[in-house]
């Protein structure tokens, strides 16, 4: 028997709704319908707020690891410059420690790109899982498992990817290269290894389909032929043009998102690192639009339009 208490006529009137709109002997075919109808929509709306509350609890999780660890990152690494063992180091211990994947920290332009990379044998792991290897959408920045993560890599092209994330996080900046004044804000990226600081200058940023172009970013640089075929291939396809030059020899850095255009569509910007003889110093005066790059094939014209 329900009891209904006086004290709470609110309580009392709403349970009385629920259970006339629950279907019942009185109720004719219509009135049945009707009510089941409703029962679908309304566990419908729980579930859909269950998963929205979800997904946006693991959005501010994510967020404060992101930070927390910015934080730490912001406030230690000066004392990276005049350390004699890097990994011996407080944040190098911390951050392997806490994950001994880690290999490097990576800091893009002004900053606003700026998070610790892993890598691990399987490509794909990464693309869910954050930096304390638990399942998570936004997953973690991650060097290509066929490279040697280290500053003397005789890799000539080290590959890192990451997810691009709505919020703007990880490399959900990425896209943003494609514009000139952002691209000319941004010039730099600085890998922080264990062994040594690696500092590149951007010089390219295109799209980039795998199916129609696969093997581009793992082209062997290493050939005169294949280099120069690479290096034309990096240049006309790139949003923006700019002065600086690459010869044979030298090594570069892959930066690798998705993007929105078609499925598979892939954000990449392409950095030289800076010779011995040179500064980090990148004069953007001649850094230009590029009026016609040369663009996937699924890119149709009325994409181009949006």
């Amino acid at each position: 028997m329900i009891y209904f208490s006086e004290e709470f006529p609110e309580i009392n009137s709403s349970f009385r709704f629920f259970r006339e709109m629950l279907p019942n002997k009185k109720d004719n075919i219509f009135q049945i319908t009707l009510k089941t109808v409703f029962i679908f929509i309304l566990i419908g709306a729980v579930v859909f707020t269950s998963f929205m509350c979800n997904y946006f609890i693991q959005a501010h999780r994510q967020q404060n690891l992101i930070e927390e660890r910015y934080k730490l990152w912001e406030t230690a690494k000066n004392d990276l410059q005049t350390a004699k063992d890097r990994e011996d180091t407080e944040i190098f211990r911390f951050f392997s420690g806490e994950n001994n994947d880690f290999k490097a920290w990576l800091t893009v332009g002004s900053g606003k790109i700026s998070y610790p990379v892993y890598q691990t044998y399987n490509n794909k792991y990464y693309t869910n899982h954050n930096f304390k290897r638990k399942t998570s959408r936004y997953g973690a920045l991650y060097f290509d498992a066929n490279n040697t993560a280290t500053a003397e890599s005789k890799d000539l092209n080290i590959i890192i990817n990451g997810n691009n994330m709505p919020d703007g996080t990880l490399f959900g900046e990425l896209d943003r290269f494609r514009e000139l004044e952002f691209f000319k804000r941004n010039t730099t990226v600085i890998l922080y290894f264990k062994d040594k600081t690696a500092t590149y200058k951007i010089f390219s940023v295109f799209l980039y389909d795998p199916e129609e172009d696969f093997g581009l970013l793992t082209e062997d640089l290493s050939r005169q032929d294949k280099f120069t075929a690479w290096l034309n291939q990096i240049n006309t396809r790139s949003y923006i043009k700019t002065d600086i030059k690459s010869t044979l020899g030298d090594r570069f850095l892959t930066l690798v998102t998705d993007s929105n255009e078609f499925k598979g569509a892939k954000t990449v910007v392409v950095a030289r690192r800076v010779r011995g003889d040179e500064t980090t110093y990148v004069d953007t005066n001649n850094f230009s639009v590029n009026p016609k790059p040369i663009l996937p094939k699924k890119l149709t014209k009325e994409d181009l339009k949006k």
